[in-house]
């Protein structure tokens, strides 16, 4: 029998034609009921006994009962396991007092090992069975392994913007194996988006954390963002000069607020000190460039430079005429190389012509005026 087996009793064994009545010896001499409770008798030779009335003989028989321990798998188990864990030994997630020596089979009834390799094997119900000695039964207990996922948070990584340049996703920068659904931390400790708007963001270390279920840990990874400001070289101004001004700084003509350190080029895209002299430099537009710290582009602005021409009176002249003489053009009278189409002045102050008619015209000075254009 089992020491499973239900209770029963000996006197049918010794086959239909024993006589009831008799007595029971256990084993160990003791008087016995005749009933066997495989959980608690012991297994042994259990003699039954009768008395004859003479001259018949008394006599005896016997029943050699085997008992047999029942199979024990344990009470059934749980684990669960980070897919990074260690190998662990079903075994030992087993309640109670298993039997060893028992077989394990996996989710899919394949025979297993019994050791448990995260990230190889397949989570689900994994059995345990003890052959049972018969009539024992087999005996079958399980472990119900839950494999809990590691998140990634991906790797370090390092990143410069320019100020003015567009909004951006920092997660990407994390590499393509980071998890989705984590939370973002600023250089500040507070919470942070993951979209970085360089023209409002600060720069810094932002931190990317995940959450694991346990066994598994927390992780996290960082972006490093370094924020470079914009190139400013201004905007555009206007220089309007004479041909015989003193040399002129360019940068004040440029509006805005320009940074300092920029590279001057003239219309011939020639660099120069950034000083317009009038009369060796070539009027035009004159480009001034801020280099940018990358990934910021270079800025670029111009001051339009006109150089307007000093008119020439010529030098004064003195003259004596006969009141006969023939009329004279008085530009003809002047010294130098006066400019055509100036206005004359009598030694009244009264406008006349270019031509001087002696006899008819007054002594005195007469005043050449050329026309000028600002800043002549």
């Amino acid at each position: 029998v089992c020491t499973s087996s239900a209770t029963f009793g000996l006197l049918p064994l010794l086959g239909g034609s024993a006589d009831p009545g008799g007595t029971w010896v256990a084993p160990d001499g003791s008087p016995f009921s005749g009933t066997f409770t495989p959980a608690t008798d012991a297994g042994g030779i259990y003699t039954y006994q009768l008395v004859a009335s003479a001259p018949c003989v008394n006599v005896q028989s016997e029943v050699t009962v085997v008992v047999n321990p029942s199979a024990i798998a344990g009470g059934n188990g749980n684990l669960v396991v980070c897919s990074t864990g260690v190998p662990t030994t079903l075994f030992n997630q087993l309640s109670g007092s298993p039997s060893v020596g028992g077989v394990w089979t996996d989710p899919g009834l394949a025979m297993f090992t019994g050791v448990y390799i995260p990230g190889v094997n397949t989570p689900g119900v994994y059995n345990y069975t003890v052959p049972g000695l018969a009539p024992c039964p087999n005996s079958i207990a399980t472990v119900t392994v839950t494999e809990n996922t590691q998140p990634n948070a991906g790797l370090d990584a390092t990143t410069t913007l320019c100020v003015s340049s567009t909004a951006m996703g920092l997660l990407p920068l994390l590499g393509n194996t980071a998890d989705l659904g984590g939370t973002w931390i600023a250089p500040d400790g507070s919470p942070f988006s993951g979209a970085f708007s360089p023209a409002t963001d600060a720069g810094g270390i932002y931190a990317y954390q995940l959450v694991g279920a346990a066994p598994c840990v927390n992780v996290q990874s960082e972006v490093t963002v370094v924020v470079n400001p914009s190139a400013n070289a201004g905007g555009n101004g206007n220089l309007v000069l004479c041909s015989t001004s003193l040399p002129v700084a360019l940068f004040p003509f440029l509006t805005g607020m320009p940074s300092a350190g920029g590279v001057w080029t003239g219309p011939d895209l020639a660099v120069i000190a950034g000083v317009y002299d009038p009369g060796v430099n070539t009027p035009g537009v004159y480009n001034y460039t801020v280099t940018g710290l990358a990934p910021c582009p270079n800025s670029a602005a111009t001051v339009t430079v006109t150089e307007n021409a000093q008119p020439d009176a010529g030098l004064d002249a003195a003259i004596v005429l006969c009141e006969t003489d023939a009329a004279v053009a008085l530009i003809g009278l002047l010294g130098g190389t006066p400019d055509p189409g100036g206005s004359w002045m009598d030694p009244l102050g009264a406008a006349v012509g270019a031509t001087l008619t002696p006899g008819a015209a007054l002594d005195g000075n007469y005043m050449y005026t050329t026309s000028a254009i600002a800043p002549c």
